[in-house]
């Protein structure tokens, strides 16, 4: 087992893995948020270890795992948009995604109300540019209509919201994409939304803590 850090959210869910496991648990490692620290102990797993399955928490130890470990089966928790991680050609692994479902987050901006017609949302192709076709395809069913802006690094993402401003957009959805989350983009994001009185839907509390009008996002346990 592999936890990107030692953090509430992670250890809850290393702790409902074990106790639905029947099986031993060979080595347990935390990575501490250190990323070469992690594909260290993954190099460390595959050489001496030699597990039948690894489990991944976290995003940061799904990358380390997901470039280390190439045959060894592989289930990963927690981990917000793992298409961005392991592609498509991965065979390996497995496991339970944290993105919201488009067609979720859509019928919660359609219940904003009528005034909300116009969907802005900027997005890296490599990372999320899958999110934003299915989306596409959702806003058409619900008649809303996506305007979406690709950007490729944190500093297009100021052009971009002008560019949403100047094309009046009635909402900003945040997507679980790494370009878009740094800080700095964030802010951006909630400054627009609070400058033009638009509602920002994100995508974790700490969000809706920050300025976004809601957030959506999966609880780590059922309690």
């Amino acid at each position: 087992m592999v936890m990107s850090a030692d953090v509430d959210a992670y250890t809850e869910a290393l702790k409902g893995f074990k106790a639905s496991l029947r099986h031993k648990v060979v080595a347990e490692y935390d990575m501490e948020g250190d990323l070469d620290r992690g594909r260290k102990q993954v190099a460390e797993i595959g050489a001496k270890v030699k597990p039948d399955l690894i489990l991944a928490v976290g995003i940061w130890a799904l990358q380390a795992v997901a470039k280390e470990a190439s045959t060894v089966p592989v289930v990963y928790a927690m981990v917000l948009n793992p298409p961005s991680v392991i592609g498509s050609g991965a065979k390996n692994i497995t496991g339970a995604s944290m993105n919201v479902p488009v067609e979720q987050t859509i019928r919660v901006l359609k219940q904003l109300g009528p005034q909300i017609r116009r969907v802005g949302v900027m997005f890296d192709r490599a990372k999320t540019g899958y999110l934003v076709a299915r989306a596409e395809a959702v806003v058409r069913d619900e008649g809303l209509q996506l305007v979406a802006r690709e950007i490729r690094s944190a500093k297009e993402a100021i052009s971009a919201l002008d560019t949403l401003g100047e094309q009046g957009v009635d909402a900003l959805w945040v997507l679980p994409d790494e370009t878009k989350l740094a800080p700095a983009v964030l802010q951006q994001m909630l400054l627009f939304s609070y400058r033009r009185k638009v509602p920002l839907i994100g995508l974790s509390e700490s969000q809706a803590q920050m300025g976004a009008l809601l957030s959506l996002s999966f609880a780590s346990s059922e309690d």
